[in-house]
């Protein structure tokens, strides 16, 4: 196996009623994090991808948030979070260093026509999650830790320090 490393950006989208909006993701046992297996069903994430060779954070953020919802003018908040995993992706070992950011846009339709080859493999739903929805779904949301800190982020509460996940 061959070992690649990943930059990626995510966003945590809000719209003006402080809804955050999340991707509903098919679940692709050929990937799944190293040491554990396959997850059973799909599950919900963030807006965001991977970085191209030379692009600043700021201009992956919101080349992807474009590509994934059409949306142009938007207002990025700080990095909040830094994740850090390996994952097994199609038989190789994929290193992922993602960064989460805070993003705000005053639209609320969503255009899928950005959308790249593996992104509609991938993506089957696209939804506006109200704060109290994210913490009380029964549904898997990713990351983990979304659903304890999203009403204070909703409330444009930011933590100090950037906060390392694991998932």
């Amino acid at each position: 196996m061959t070992k690649k490393i990943r930059y990626t950006v995510r966003a945590l989208l809000f719209n003006p009623a402080g809804d955050v909006l999340l991707f509903k993701y098919r679940n692709d046992p050929n990937i799944h994090n190293v040491g554990k297996p396959p997850m059973d069903s799909d599950y919900w994430g963030t807006v965001g991808g991977g970085m191209e060779d030379g692009e600043s954070e700021d201009t992956a953020i919101r080349r992807e948030i474009a590509e994934e919802t059409g949306h142009q003018d938007i207002t990025i908040g700080p990095m909040i979070w830094h994740r850090k995993v390996d994952l097994v992706f199609y038989g190789d070992i994929l290193h992922v260093d993602e960064k989460y950011f805070i993003a705000h846009t005053k639209q609320t339709e969503i255009s899928t026509a950005g959308h790249t080859q593996i992104e509609r493999k991938f993506v089957a739903e696209t939804r506006w999650w109200a704060p109290a929805t994210v913490e009380s779904t029964a549904e898997k949301i990713f990351p983990t830790v979304l659903p304890q800190h999203i009403r204070t982020l909703a409330a444009g509460a930011y933590p100090q320090d950037i906060l390392q996940i694991d998932v």
